[in-house]
């Protein structure tokens, strides 16, 4: 039997945070994981030194945004928007949203996907940072949206000036 040098897999749907890494050789036990290696594309390593006899490798898996759509929206808020990237949570308690300093509430999430309806500007008009936090983790994202009037629907004329209750207006 030949020793195998490298061990490479693939990490996916998976939220952003901090993991043990361990590595178990069959007929062998656990492997020494040597906490200094790169781990390239998003995830990076980093440990936790527990004594002067151990190490424990951590693996840390940083989210990322990389688009928002639609990428304007009313002023009075209101707009439904899907965030995409990797590494996000499906519990809704786990994320943080906020566009241009104002909360987005969640609508629904994935580790793929976030739809949000966001906040009422505060500022007319307003191009604001889309900041996202996963477990207290910054996601890493240069994201705007932008709040304006031409993106506000405007009601120019009611047909009726009074209805009841199951009225069209």
């Amino acid at each position: 039997m030949q020793d195998v040098e490298e061990i490479q897999c693939t990490v996916s749907n998976y939220e952003s945070g901090h993991y043990f890494v361990d590595v178990f050789v069959d007929g062998k036990g656990y492997a020494s994981v040597n906490p200094t290696e790169l781990v390239p594309g998003d995830i990076r390593n980093s440990t936790i030194i527990a004594d002067s006899q151990s190490i424990y490798p951590v693996l840390f898996i940083a989210a990322t945004a990389t688009s928002i759509s639609p990428s304007s929206g009313s002023l009075f808020g209101g707009t439904l928007v899907t965030i995409s990237g990797s590494g996000f949570s499906y519990l809704s308690s786990h994320l943080d949203v906020q566009i241009g300093g104002a909360p987005c509430h969640i609508v629904s999430s994935s580790f793929s996907v976030i739809q949000c309806i966001i906040s009422a500007s505060t500022t007319s008009p307003s191009t604001g940072e889309v900041r996202i936090s996963v477990n207290g983790f910054v996601v890493n994202s240069s994201i705007q949206f932008e709040q304006s009037s031409q993106s506000t629907p405007t009601v120019t004329q009611l047909d009726r000036h009074s209805a009841t209750g199951g009225d069209q207006i």
